[in-house]
C-alpha cells in the first residue's frame, strides 16, 4: 500500500530513519516500559519500539492504516494495536509515550497527557508550536499553554526535523521534544481551575495583571483577593507567579470565600 494520506487527519508520515532512531534512543526504553504510540501509521516507529520496550500500545484512527498495520504486526505479541481516537478509546496503563503526532491535535494531546500519570514522552511537534512550550515571559510566543504545561512537565526541544523527513513533506518545520513529568500528584480540580484562570488572563495578555486577576476573582465569587504583582502585565508574569496566584485563589475557592 502506498503512502496515501487523508488531509483531514493531518497525515504526514515520518520516514527518516535517523530521526526515528534518535527518538528511540532519546526515549531510553527497556523491557519494563509500556509505550504509547499515537498515530502509528504504517508502523515505521512501532516495530522499533517493540524491539526495545516491554510492550507497545499503538493507536491508529484511520481504518485503512489500522488494517495495514494489523497485517504487518500480526504475530508480534508485545504490540497491542487499537483502532480509534486516542481521546475516546479505553487504554491500558502506560509509562512512556513516543509518537509523531498529527499537528492538529498537539494542544489537545498535551492537555490530555496532563491528566495522565506517565514518566516521559518523546514527540515530534511543529517547531512553532514547540517554541510556545518553552518560551519566556514577554516573548511573542509566550501564551496560556506555556505555564499550563510547565507546571506539570519539563519540556526540552532537542532536535530539528526538516520537512523532507516526512512523506508527504509538511509546509512547516518540526522538532523532536522530550517531555518529563515533574510530579505524579495529579489534582484534576486544580488543573481545571488553573486552565480557566489562564484562559481568562491571556485573553487580555497585554493588560495590567493586578486588575485582571481581581476581575477574574470577582467573577468567580472570590471577593477581597489582592494580587501582589505590582505593575506587571499578564504577559510578563512568570509561570511560577501565575501558579502562585492560582494557588491562592483556589484556597479561597475551597474555603468558600
Amino acid at each position: 500500500m502506498g503512502m496515501n494520506r487523508r488531509k483531514k487527519l493531518g497525515q504526514h508520515f515520518l520516514t527518516n530513519s535517523d530521526v526515528i532512531d534518535f527518538m528511540i534512543e532519546t526515549a531510553e526504553l527497556n523491557e519494563n516500559d509500556v509505550v504509547l504510540e499515537v498515530g502509528a501509521g504504517y508502523g515505521s516507529l512501532t516495530h522499533l519500539l517493540a524491539e526495545k520496550a516491554g510492550s507497545v500500545i499503538a493507536v491508529e484512527k484511520d481504518p485503512r492504516l489500522y488494517c495495514a498495520l494489523s497485517a504487518k504486526t500480526n504475530g508480534l505479541k508485545n504490540i497491542l494495536l487499537i483502532e480509534g481516537d486516542v481521546f475516546k478509546v479505553a487504554l491500558p496503563k502506560f509509562n512512556k509515550v513516543v509518537s509523531s503526532l498529527p499537528y492538529s491535535v498537539s494542544t489537545k494531546f498535551l492537555k490530555w497527557l496532563l491528566r495522565r500519570n506517565f514518566e516521559s514522552a518523546v514527540l515530534v511537534l511543529q517547531r512553532e508550536f514547540a517554541q510556545k512550550l518553552v518560551s519566556q515571559p514577554r516573548s511573542r510566543s509566550y501564551c496560556k499553554l506555556t505555564p499550563l504545561i510547565s507546571r506539570e512537565m519539563d519540556v526540552k526541544v532537542i532536535k530539528h526535523v526538516p520537512p523532507k523527513a516526512f512523506k508527504p513533506p509538511p509546509r512547516v518545520n518540526s522538532c523532536v521534544v522530550k517531555i518529563t513529568r515533574k510530579t505524579h500528584d495529579i489534582n484534576l480540580n486544580f488543573q481545571d481551575f488553573y486552565e480557566k484562570m489562564l484562559n481568562y488572563l491571556f485573553s487580555m495578555k497585554r493588560k495590567l495583571a493586578a486588575p485582571s486577576v481581581t476581575r477574574f476573582a470577582e467573577e468567580n465569587g472570590l471577593k477581597g483577593f489582592q494580587s501582589l504583582v505590582g505593575s506587571k502585565r499578564v504577559c510578563e508574569l512568570t509561570p511560577e507567579e501565575l501558579e502562585q496566584i492560582a494557588n491562592n485563589l483556589y484556597k479561597l475557592k475551597r474555603n468558600g470565600m
